[in-house]
């Protein structure tokens, strides 16, 4: 089983970012851009480290609602402080702007948490705070990720 995915999405945002997605052989539908988190965290670890995370052991509807009544709980106190640290859009526009490990791990790749920070920004302060952002943040981005922003970005602030 996959470790439990605490998450927002905001449905400007991710509209937004599927207006100007650059067309792909996997064609994304307005159903799929439904189901993507704007930001997240895994709740449990993951990989190495999730040989650690609690499990339990389900053979039968006694030992499935027991599992349940200590899951919720444990999982709840790791995504409500998520939550309510993000209940604020200026919080999650702050955490998509920030070149740290932190944004990685709840927004994802630079250049996708770019791509949603210029999504907020333009959505919160208009299309010359959203530029003045992605022109700064396409001088730091290197490479593949430089050249995919740079092209979403021509889309998105034209």
């Amino acid at each position: 089983m996959d470790s439990p995915f605490a998450s927002l999405h905001l449905d400007a945002v991710e509209e937004y970012l599927f207006r100007f997605e650059i067309p792909r052989t996997v064609a994304i539908t307005p159903s799929d851009v439904q189901t993507r988190a704007t930001i997240g965290f895994r709740v449990e670890p993951t990989g190495l480290a999730g040989i650690f995370r609690k499990t339990w052991i389900m053979y039968d509807d006694a030992t499935a609602i027991e599992a349940a009544r200590d899951f919720v709980p444990r999982i709840m106190s790791k995504a409500n402080p998520f939550w309510e640290r993000f209940s604020d859009q200026r919080e999650i526009l702050k955490m998509l702007r920030a070149d740290s490990e932190e944004g990685r791990n709840y927004g994802g790749p630079d250049h996708f948490r770019a791509k949603k920070a210029v999504a907020l920004t333009f959505l919160l302060d208009g299309k010359e705070a959203a530029r003045k952002f992605a022109e700064a943040k396409l001088l730091i981005l290197r490479g593949d990720q430089q050249a995919d922003f740079k092209h979403w970005m021509a889309r998105a602030l034209e």
